[in-house]
């Protein structure tokens, strides 16, 4: 038969003393301090939390730039920023597609002229390309004049006007697609508009003045682009950490007020995951980290897919 094991009362007769087990190193032990002093713990509990609020609040960021996801110290990455701040590349740059049918009637290309100088004054940007950027061929050493006149013409001069474009070198297959019924715009953004909480506000001007332009002419204007998409991706993980985060804990109260079946022993059991969470999140925050993309979906399986420009246009 197998023998039982020694109850308390045999161990004290026979005079051997139980030992403790040491479960976690001993490092349980920490535990007793917070017994011997409890309204200190208390404080020091309420204080860290606190602490720890405000790092999430204030100071947890979204880092949706691909590039910074390679980020390190070192000499190469300062010379990646250098030559990146020194020559400014595509991941700046705002692409404003714009489709229709009468895209190069008269008054279609007086609103696109003019919402093509309006989004460029807005700060933040640093230039813009359009088939309005387009010259016509020098003269006498003279100062090339620009493809598209100041006013437009009119009549047999207008048509003439819209071959020309059609068959310029520099705009077809680039800005204007071969069917005319498509045009791109590149509009490029200030690095420092990238790196801040300025995008938002950028991206929202831009599209308003495309809806205010051209409203009432039947064209329709979409952007894409790297900014484009990684504020697509800033809003996600943004909307998505506050969606599942909510959905966990509640899903998690559920379990444990149907596993208690008292609300007090609920808010034990939620209270301390909801505090890790939160010491977590605020001590990633103190200590600049910044949420990207492979810690966001290390969690999550939610998928982004922004817009791309359409197959039809190549911009060189």
């Amino acid at each position: 038969m197998t023998s039982l094991p020694p109850s308390q009362d045999e161990l004290a007769t026979t005079g051997h003393a139980i030992k403790p087990r040491n479960l976690a190193l001993g490092i349980e032990r920490i535990g007793f301090f917070a017994l011997s002093y409890r309204t200190l713990c208390a404080l020091l509990f309420v204080a860290l939390c606190a602490l720890a609020a405000v790092g999430f609040a204030a100071r947890v960021q979204v880092d949706d730039s691909l590039s910074q996801l390679f980020r390190s110290d070192t000499d190469e990455y300062r010379t990646y920023q250098e030559v990146t701040r020194r020559f400014p590349s595509n991941e700046f740059d705002v692409l404003l597609v714009i489709e229709g049918d009468g895209l190069l009637e008269r008054s279609s290309l007086e609103k696109l002229r003019e919402l093509a100088i309006d989004i460029q004054l807005h700060n933040g940007t640093r230039g813009l390309i359009s088939m309005f950027s387009a010259r016509e061929p020098a003269t006498n050493g003279q100062i090339p004049p620009p493809l598209f006149p100041t006013p437009l013409p009119q009549g047999a001069d207008y048509q003439k006007l819209i071959e020309r474009v059609a068959s310029n070198e520099i705009i077809r297959g680039k800005m204007l697609s071969d069917d005319r019924k498509l045009t791109l715009i590149v509009l490029a953004l200030d690095p420092a508009a990238m790196a801040s909480e300025r995008l938002p506000a950028i991206i929202d001007a831009i599209r308003k003045d495309v809806n205010n332009y051209l409203a009432g002419t039947g064209l329709k204007g979409d952007l894409s682009g790297v900014p484009v998409m990684q504020l697509e991706i800033r809003n996600a993980i943004e909307r998505d950490r506050l969606t599942y985060n909510a959905l966990g804990f509640a899903v998690g109260c559920l379990i444990a007020i149907m596993f208690f079946r008292r609300l007090s022993f609920m808010i034990i059991a939620a209270a301390a995951p909801l505090a890790a969470i939160l010491l977590s999140l605020g001590a990633l925050g103190w200590l600049d980290f910044r949420l990207n993309i492979f810690l966001s979906h290390m969690g999550q399986a939610s998928i982004v897919e922004p817009k791309a420009p359409p197959k039809r246009l190549v911009c060189a």
